[in-house]
């Protein structure tokens, strides 16, 4: 047997493949082939999924907000049914006839006016009473005033007498 030498003792690698690691086997593998097709459906199932559920969310969200506008207009119009008819109420105490009469007389001063007046005359008594004098009928005709005396004295003196005479 021919000697060899130290170096001829290591094993001979090939120039194109790696150095292998401890634990690693130097051979590579083939990487696997993911289909295309498939990975594509997979994303559009999967694109498809995530909308319709955001659609849904969305859907569900208006349905809520409508529910709740729908709530509170339902408590307004309550509250405002209670207010129409609190106001009613006023109205009929306001306008009832007791109340107005009542009103009448004690704020306004004002007095209702008899129903049916019915006076007796006799008129014996009215033709044995003497006819009223216009001076206590009428209180200016007792003391004229300044356009009366005014007129008389222009009568006075177209007639010739003056106003002292004729008194």
């Amino acid at each position: 047997m021919v000697p060899m030498a130290a170096e001829s003792a290591a094993p001979q690698l090939a120039p194109s493949l790696p150095v292998p690691r401890s634990g690693v086997s130097a051979i590579p593998r083939p990487r696997p082939r993911v289909p295309v097709l498939e990975l594509a459906l997979f994303l559009a199932a999967w694109v498809v999924v995530v909308g319709a559920a955001l659609l849904l969310l969305s859907r569900y969200d208006t349905i809520n907000r409508i529910s709740d506008q729908n709530a509170q207009a339902r408590q307004e119009v309550a509250h405002l049914a209670a207010e129409n008819q609190t106001l009613q109420q006023k109205i009929d105490e306001f306008s009832s006839p007791e109340r107005i009469y009542k009103l009448a007389t004690e704020k306004l001063h004002m007095v209702a006016p008899a129903r049916l007046a019915v006076a007796q005359v006799d008129l014996s008594q009215l033709a044995q009473r003497p006819a009223p004098s216009l001076a206590a009928a009428n209180p200016a005709a007792a003391h004229p005033g300044l356009w009366q005396r005014l007129v008389a004295w222009y009568d006075g003196l177209r007639s010739g007498r003056s106003v002292a005479q004729g008194r």
